[in-house]
């Protein structure tokens, strides 16, 4: 009896590890949050739908899409698994502490986790799961046309970021599919925000400073080099505010978006300039940092925030 439960302790513990190292749920967590209730709270307010999303309709956009972003990083895990074992020997499958049959294991545990959460709120909804379960089989594949990809680091980046436009549409299904409501043109504008953001968040953890560089490792920064990764890094942010601003702007909020979202993005400008004058680990991890914060900030002011305003009124 000892054995065993020292056994499950010290395999919750790795757990606990590659999670903390390879998917913090402290990060994923508050951005999937408000990327879902943005997404619920948009499709309801351009809709004529009568009711405010129900809670299960939060759960299963919540947790389908949390699940999502951990079976990338498990696709990524296989992918890259030889990869990994040259340039990351340090990363939790190069060095033992999980392996990749167990992650397998865990990418279908949570496919059946996603079928079971949508067949009980609305089963038309598998039809956008299974989209996006076909999308991600393309990416885990690399389109079957990886090595031409890899030559291509910014077609390689967008094909890549397409999974957000399913898991927009999935997230938004989950309101107007279930409410019998016709889903709103306008949800395109929250889609292209979305990419965007998926963009930034990419780009933002490939900055990294020169010290940082390692060879074969495909960071934008020694692609383009630090100051032009910098820069477009901060011109994909003004365009993320400009989709956000239209977005916000269909449920009666644009101005108010373009006003914080403005004096928000002059401080992610303060980074990126402090980043191009001395590049730093310190400044590249806050690039990295602020990509996240922008991304929740853009979805609180698209969604939420206008919500909110519209139930005070």
């Amino acid at each position: 009896m000892l054995d065993t439960a020292t056994t499950r302790r010290s395999n919750e513990n790795r757990w606990l590890v590659y999670q903390a190292e390879r998917f913090p749920l402290k990060k994923y967590t508050p951005l999937v949050a408000a990327f879902a209730a943005s997404g619920l709270a948009l499709s309801f307010m351009v809709s004529e739908a009568s009711r405010l999303p129900s809670p299960a309709m939060y759960v299963t956009a919540f947790a389908v899409t949390l699940m999502v972003f951990m079976q990338l990083r498990i696709s990524d895990e296989i992918k890259d698994a030889a990869f990994d074992r040259e340039h990351y020997p340090e990363r939790p499958v190069p060095r033992g502490l999980v392996n990749l049959e167990e992650l397998k294991k865990l990418g279908l545990g949570l496919a059946v986790l996603q079928a079971a959460l949508v067949m009980h709120l609305e089963g038309r909804l598998l039809l956008p799961l299974g989209a996006i379960w076909l999308y991600l089989y393309l990416m885990h594949n690399e389109f079957f046309v990886g090595s031409w990809l890899r030559k291509h680091p910014i077609v390689y980046m967008l094909s890549h970021m397409g999974i957000l436009f399913f898991t927009d549409f999935f997230i938004t299904a989950c309101h107007w599919m279930v409410a019998l409501t016709e889903p709103s043109y306008a949800l395109l504008f929250f889609f292209g925000t979305s990419f965007k953001l998926g963009m930034i968040i990419e780009i933002g953890r490939k900055i990294k400073a020169p010290t940082e560089e390692r060879s074969g490792a495909g960071t934008y920064s020694a692609s383009w080099g630090p100051d032009n990764a910098t820069i477009v890094w901060l011109l994909t942010m003004f365009s993320s505010l400009v989709f956000a601003v239209l977005t916000a702007s269909k449920v009666g909020f644009g101005v108010g978006a373009a006003a914080i979202g403005s004096g928000i993005f002059l401080f992610c400008l303060a980074t990126g300039l402090r980043f191009i004058k001395e590049r730093s680990p310190d400044n590249s991890k806050a690039i990295e940092n602020i990509s996240g914060i922008w991304t929740l900030s853009l979805y609180l002011l698209m969604g939420i925030v206008p919500l909110g305003l519209k139930l005070m009124a």
